[in-house]
């Protein structure tokens, strides 16, 4: 068997028996390919410093969120609040000039937390915003913050969305959490087409959030 290796790249073609290229790594880790066999394509990085939010916005900064790609994947890396917070996730269908709020949506949340001791899981019910990671996150960077990723699909039509949210991270209480949310807005007709990620009070100190578009 022959194997790959390619080293100190910035962009490169890979080619299989032919002229045709098979995908594309791009200087960032992104693969895509061609046509049909198109997966994963960066749409937009944001690198977070003492921030109120981040916000993808269909339109802004090379942002689509629309029928273009059937699924949509946000990553959330190493965020760290400037205060102890929770981190939520919000929707808006009229291109980010306001944000569904309290009381809008209709949210699962799945919680599992162990500190060595004691371990222990729990569903909650969240009614003010698509995702929330339930307990506090350490401001401080040492603690490591918290990663993530949501995941939507079908964007670009008026229908009932569902947003696939999950976070890991080491809370205020030193418990290893992981959370898994799936959060819609209470309503069948409303386009998604901006997403905002923030704490519930104070900046976002540090963090690099992806959106992916994939097909």
């Amino acid at each position: 068997m022959s194997k790959l290796v390619v080293t100190n790249i910035e962009t490169q073609n890979i080619k299989f028996d032919s002229d045709t290229t098979a995908f594309t790594i791009a200087s960032d880790g992104t693969v895509s390919g061609t046509g049909d066999n198109a997966t994963m394509v960066l749409l937009r990085k944001i690198t977070a410093s003492s921030v109120s939010s981040i916000e993808f916005i269909h339109g802004s900064n090379g942002v689509v969120l629309d029928s273009t790609y059937s699924r949509y994947e946000i990553t959330i890396d190493t965020m760290i609040p400037a205060n102890a917070q929770h981190l939520r996730v919000y929707g808006s269908s009229n291109g980010g000039s306001s944000y569904f709020g309290d009381s809008t949506y209709n949210t699962m949340v799945h919680r599992s937390y162990t500190n060595g001791s004691s371990t222990a899981t729990d569903i909650n019910y969240h009614n003010d915003s698509l995702a929330t990671t339930l307990s506090t996150i350490p401001f401080a960077a040492n603690k490591g913050g918290v990663d993530g990723k949501i995941v939507v699909t079908n964007l670009g039509t008026a229908h009932r969305t569902i947003f696939n949210t999950e976070y890991w991270y080491f809370d205020t209480s030193s418990y290893y959490t992981n959370v898994n949310c799936i959060g819609a807005v209470e309503s069948n007709g409303d386009a998604f087409n901006a997403i905002k990620i923030a704490m519930t009070s104070g900046n976002i100190a540090s963090g690099t959030f992806k959106l992916y578009g994939i097909k």
